[in-house]
């Protein structure tokens, strides 16, 4: 299986770019940090006043939440992660607002929009944008064919460190068909939709049975998602000093 220029396998040349790339984010990371460190402090000296401002905003801001059309959630949900906004939000928000029943057919649609969205944005007219954002973040696109279409994919899905939006892109520039990149995506983002939602549910119903169940899931996707990261890894080490 050739890999070349899947996420984390770089050359020297561009190796050295990523670690320019990381300390441009370390320094980005240490101003964040200064900069919360500050806000918070402040916070801390008006705690007093802003405590009930914080409390009123935020019970506005959760009935708003509440009275928004399911359609509207979900639709934000299938175009905004496809963008870089971030999913886990959405995840941790839904159990509140809605029953597991409707998130899990809401997110089971919209992943599949969202993830479809991701594909068209670097296989079509902004391909280049999305050769743009891949660079910056460090990674190299991924050299595909027929044979290995569908383990790429599912390397790179459960590649650890990369953005559920990069991921998208990496593998519509790598030209992944589009049929097996959706089977290779969409189970796996499902899965770990219903797990965080689980755990969430149970979280806001005080359901504990629930929340066991949520947990169990949550850990054996984790362990399953290392035990095909080291098998894969053990493969690729095998097969280079043949290709050598």
């Amino acid at each position: 299986m050739d890999c070349q220029g899947w996420p984390g396998r770089l050359s020297g040349k561009d190796m050295e770019g990523k670690v320019s790339g990381k300390s441009s984010l370390f320094r980005l990371g240490v101003w964040l940090a200064l900069m919360l460190v500050v806000l918070a402090g402040l916070g801390w000296s008006f705690r007093d006043s802003l405590t009930p401002l914080v409390a009123q905003y935020a019970d506005s801001f959760w009935a708003f939440l509440k009275q928004t059309n399911p359609l509207v959630f979900f639709g934000l949900f299938a175009v905004l992660p496809a963008l870089g906004c971030p999913i886990s939000p959405f995840y941790l928000i839904a159990p509140g607002l809605y029953e597991l029943k409707w998130n899990m057919l809401g997110f089971g649609l919209a992943i599949i929009v969202n993830i479809s969205l991701g594909y068209w944005i670097a296989a079509g007219f902004l391909r280049p944008l999305a050769e743009k954002l891949v660079t910056r973040a460090g990674h190299k696109v991924p050299q595909v064919d027929s044979s290995n279409a569908g383990k790429l994919a599912l390397v790179v899905r459960i590649t650890p460190g990369v953005p559920f939006c990069l991921k998208n892109y990496l593998l519509g520039l790598a030209g992944v068909p589009y049929k097996t990149y959706m089977w290779a995506s969409w189970p796996i983002e499902l899965a770990w939709a219903l797990a965080i939602v689980i755990v969430g549910e149970s979280i806001f119903e005080g359901k504990a049975g629930l929340g066991l169940l949520g947990g169990v899931f949550l850990i054996a996707l984790i362990l399953l998602t290392k035990m095909a990261r080291n098998r894969y890894a053990t493969k690729s080490d095998r097969e280079e000093p043949d290709s050598a």
